[in-house]
């Protein structure tokens, strides 16, 4: 027997029933608390993908404002 979680319900499964449940999004321990497989945590996944995407656009505006400067740079040579 395994327990499967969600939000405030819980219930007692057979271990043949573990995959249906964690298909549903349920937490599945066994009967001693001991967890066996847990959900992805969806929003602090999003959360994390876009703090690097941030981070990547600051970078990528950064280069794009050294990249100006040198062609300015360039263009200045040649006049």
């Amino acid at each position: 027997m395994l327990k499967a979680r969600l939000k405030n319900r819980i219930l007692r499964i057979a271990d043949e029933k573990a995959d249906e449940y964690k298909k549903l999004g349920y937490t599945i321990t066994d009967m001693e608390g001991n967890l066996i497989f847990a959900p992805e945590d969806k929003d602090r996944e999003i959360a994390e993908l876009k703090r690097k995407v941030a981070g990547l656009e600051a970078r990528l505006a950064e280069y794009e404002k050294q990249t100006e400067e040198t062609s300015a740079a360039k263009v200045k040579k040649k006049s």
